[in-house]
């Protein structure tokens, strides 16, 4: 990859753990750039969907920015790229490169993920900005094995990235965390990445303010069926669990 600048960064993680909230603070950053999902094969890029790999980090997105920016990076799921075999190398290549300093989102509470994550493609509406009036859902119907395969994929996940990236510079951003303190936790952030620290917010609000228990409509079954599992803290209910 070329040699820039800036730092360069990547952000890890699975879908509702608190990307909008991050990537939206961030890009009010004055000295950050933060590309959107640039390996997501079904949303529109600014370059066509057949540009290798190698081409999209060096020609568009770690690309010569003005002398302010100090740091650029983006976000990529576990599973991008899905169908693009063009892209299938941006993982090795990133890998390689250990200049990339490593944000990895995580999330506590994988079915409070897994709620947001469903409430979302029924809507699809994936991030709502504040002031936003935002519809109360019906409460949802989750199935005991879609629960169990969701929770152990995002566990499975996360250690395979933080197995592969062992060697990068890395640094956790826990979702319950920054819920709780979302100043402190984005300070912590323009810190890690060697930005100047500025107040900088987020413009999204969370879509679920309701309770688990509310909003999920079996909700008392499924606790019953994984009472005893290393999964029932996960039915532990606290604010800072629930949202998006």
């Amino acid at each position: 990859m070329t040699t820039t600048p800036y730092q360069r960064f990547v952000v890890v993680g699975h879908s509702r753990t608190g990307w909008h909230l991050l990537r939206t603070a961030l890009k009010s950053h004055p000295n950050v750039v933060c590309h959107h999902e640039p390996f997501h094969d079904r949303n529109p890029q600014t370059f066509p969907h057949d540009t290798d790999a190698r081409i999209v980090l060096d020609e568009h997105l770690f690309t010569p920015f003005p002398a302010e920016m100090q740091a650029v990076g983006f976000k990529i799921q576990y599973e991008q790229p899905v169908y693009n075999p063009w892209w299938q190398s941006v993982w090795r290549l990133l890998r390689a490169d250990t200049g990339i300093k490593l944000i990895h989102l995580k999330r506590t509470n994988l079915l409070a993920r897994l709620l947001s994550e469903v409430n979302a493609l029924r809507t699809n509406r994936w991030l709502a900005e504040k002031g936003t009036r935002i519809p109360l859902l019906p409460p949802v119907t989750l199935d005991k094995r879609q629960c169990l395969e969701s929770f152990q994929f995002v566990e499975r996940q996360i250690g395979l990235v933080d197995e592969y990236f062992e060697k990068h510079e890395s640094m956790d951003v826990v979702y319950e965390e920054m819920n709780a303190d979302v100043p402190g936790t984005l300070a912590k952030v323009q810190e890690y990445l060697g930005v100047r620290i500025v107040p900088i917010t987020p413009v999204t609000q969370k879509i679920e303010r309701r309770l688990l228990s509310e909003a999920i409509a079996n909700y008392a079954e499924l606790k019953r069926a994984f009472q005893g599992t290393k999964w029932a803290s996960f039915f532990e209910e606290s604010p800072s669990a629930i949202g998006d």
